[in-house]
């Protein structure tokens, strides 16, 4: 299934949701967006993942969707994370702790 948000009249994005071994998966597509469109956007997701407490995690990876299986099975099959930092990394470690990482780039060359 796919649905469209608009951030303003002008800006839009596509959310994916799917099923990954019982797990649903939500996939935004950013491309096209400026970098105030994906802070904002990615501030709001970040603040709907942490908040929910079945949320596994939430990563924002330039190298997406060349990535996509790598992270789904970081948090999906708890398999080991990739080798490289994405721009922003949210993951619950379990159900008392969580961890983010944002490294200090950005995901837009500046």
């Amino acid at each position: 299934m796919s649905v469209k948000l608009w951030l303003n009249e002008d800006v839009d994005t596509v959310l994916t949701v799917r099923s990954s071994s019982g797990v649903d998966v939500f996939e935004f597509d950013l491309d096209g967006l400026g970098r105030a469109e994906v802070d904002r956007l990615a501030s709001a997701v970040l603040w709907c993942a942490v908040t929910d407490p079945e949320s596994l995690g939430l990563v924002l990876d330039s190298r997406l969707p060349d990535t996509t299986s790598s992270w789904e099975a970081y948090f999906v099959e708890r398999a080991a994370p990739p080798r490289w930092t994405p721009e922003l990394l949210w993951s619950r470690a379990d159900e008392v702790r969580s961890s983010l990482n944002v490294p200090s780039q950005s995901w837009f060359a500046s």
